[in-house]
């Protein structure tokens, strides 16, 4: 292998953003920040990180990355113009995720101390948004376990976290439909609970609340 490749280590994290889903796990954030600290006009690491920053809801440093991108290019007429399209059309996307995401629920999951021996590093998190009486979530998220930071996360789900697109989070909201939020982490990374998972208590979510605080504080039996 060849750790000092820029080429090498960006194809590593193209792989590693799209296995996540689209978000910038810690360590491909790591690798995209020394591309850049050798490279800092890389624009496949630029573009990965607006991406990243948007999926993970930090939109004015998307913008950022996007503005870096954009004087680079205007200042190289030659460069293709499509390149500037592809922006403009990836700051307009960010745009709507903005003004979406202002209507989501902000969620604080919380690991108890005493679980939290039980975390291995290929474990995920599954947050989500569901009806009371069950069915596919309205909304719902995959994080890397290495996200959390001593057993803490802040998120945000919005319609923008759909599984399907005639079921989204507001139209549920709206109808006044009773919903709920979980939280669990999988040991195998599969959506569907399973033995030995970590998971909370469903938290009711009032028709009017906008931020929820949930406790993962039980193992599946």
């Amino acid at each position: 292998m060849s750790p000092d490749d820029k080429n090498i280590a960006a194809e590593y994290a193209q792989l590693s953003f799209l296995a996540n889903g689209g978000s910038l796990d810690v360590e491909t954030r790591r690798v995209l920040e020394d591309i850049l600290k050798g490279d800092p006009e890389n624009e496949a690491a630029q573009m990965l990180m607006a991406r990243g920053e948007a999926k993970a809801g930090n939109y004015e440093q998307a913008q950022g990355w996007i503005a870096k991108m954009r004087q680079r290019m205007e200042q190289n007429p030659g460069d293709d113009m499509h390149a500037l399209t592809g922006l403009d059309e990836l700051t307009a996307n960010i745009v709507r995720q903005q003004a979406q995401a202002a209507e989501g629920v902000d969620v604080s999951v919380t690991v108890n101390a005493k679980l939290l021996p039980l975390i291995t590093a290929d474990d995920v998190l599954f947050v989500a948004i569901r009806a009371a009486a069950g069915g596919p979530p309205y909304a719902a998220k995959r994080i890397p376990i290495s996200n959390l930071k001593q057993g803490n996360i802040s998120l945000s789900l919005s319609n923008l976290d759909a599984m399907m697109a005639d079921r989204t989070l507001q139209p549920a909201r709206a109808s006044g439909e009773q919903l709920v939020v979980t939280a669990r982490i999988s040991h195998s990374g599969n959506a569907i609970s399973a033995s030995g998972d970590l998971s909370s208590n469903p938290v009711l979510l009032k028709s009017d609340q906008q931020q929820v605080n949930i406790e993962i504080n039980q193992q599946v039996p």
